[in-house]
């Protein structure tokens, strides 16, 4: 696995509410932060006592700009007055929040941290990954969706060649492609910290040599502009996704298909609509508590 990195810098905003409107505090501040790195939670303060919600923003260079900006975007007005900053330690508290999260399958990938490495039998579906941070551990819905629609693509014979990750993270959906049979992937993170432990997470499963990994906002490197795939997979978000439409036309192959993830259920009528306008026919979703993954296939 990657070598550990510097803890990047956490900013807490938190806000203590009533039993009652902890669940809409929490769907609200969730909203707010929708197109933000960060963990969001909530936890009982005492017993039959008030809440704390609270979010973990990562790398905030300014916490009264952050505060500001996420209160003007919350819809909860009594929580954006009750609204607080503060900053963590030096702890990489995204690791610690993840550390503890139980092995997850999808079809027949398993994935799972290092911590959980002797309750998981040998197989070469397995898919170690620890949190740090690089986000895309596997345990979150938008992944797992991913995951569930390359394996019913694997099965059905319809992965191609050559594909191209978006948003690679840990290099976890990058693996499992290979793994399913899938020759050449690049693999492109916006973050370069997320490249280096994707690469280092390739290395250590063993198809590095059938994976490269590139720092690029989109299609925005020669290597993606000129890859030809007959898959690409996107879990970002859903505004990229959006932007990413007509690029994401023109670079696939007919007939080539799209993964996208990252997108809440909200959200996926306008990201549906959007690439059906642009060539795509839809092909099927995977939806996962309050997030869906969509796929769909290029017209030629």
């Amino acid at each position: 696995m990657a070598e550990a990195q510097p803890a990047a810098p956490v900013l807490k905003l938190f806000c203590v509410v009533p039993a009652e409107r902890v669940d809409a505090a929490a769907m609200a501040l969730e909203s707010a932060l929708e197109d933000e790195s960060a963990v969001v939670s909530h936890y009982e303060i005492e017993d039959e006592g008030p809440w704390c919600v609270e979010a973990l923003l990562i790398d905030a260079e300014n916490a009264e700009a952050a505060l500001a900006s996420v209160k003007a975007r919350l819809s909860d007005q009594d929580l954006a007055e009750g609204l607080q900053a503060d900053w963590l330690g030096d702890e990489d508290w995204v690791a610690k929040s993840l550390a503890g999260l139980a092995p997850v399958k999808a079809g027949r990938f398993c994935v799972y941290g290092s911590h959980d490495r002797d309750r998981v039998a040998p197989s070469r579906w397995r898919l170690e990954i620890d949190a740090g941070q690089a986000f895309g551990t596997g345990h979150h819905e938008t992944t797992v969706g991913c995951l569930l629609a390359l394996e019913a693509l694997g099965k059905a014979g319809e992965l191609p060649v050559r594909a191209i990750d978006l948003g690679t993270g840990t290099g976890v959906l990058a693996a499992a492609m290979v793994r399913l049979g899938v020759r050449h992937v690049l693999a492109s993170d916006i973050d370069p910290i997320a490249v280096d432990v994707a690469r280092a997470n390739l290395q250590a499963f063993g198809v590095a040599g059938q994976v490269r990994a590139v720092t690029a906002a989109g299609f925005e490197h020669p290597a993606l502009r000129f890859a030809e795939p007959g898959l690409v997979v996107a879990n970002v978000l859903a505004r990229p996704l959006v932007a990413l439409a007509p690029e994401m036309r023109r670079r696939i192959l007919p007939e080539g298909i799209v993964i996208l993830s990252g997108l809440r259920l909200t959200q996926e009528r306008l990201v549906r609509g959007t690439y059906l306008a642009h060539g795509f026919r839809m092909v099927t979703s995977y939806p996962l508590g309050a997030w869906t993954t969509l796929v769909l296939q290029r017209r030629s």
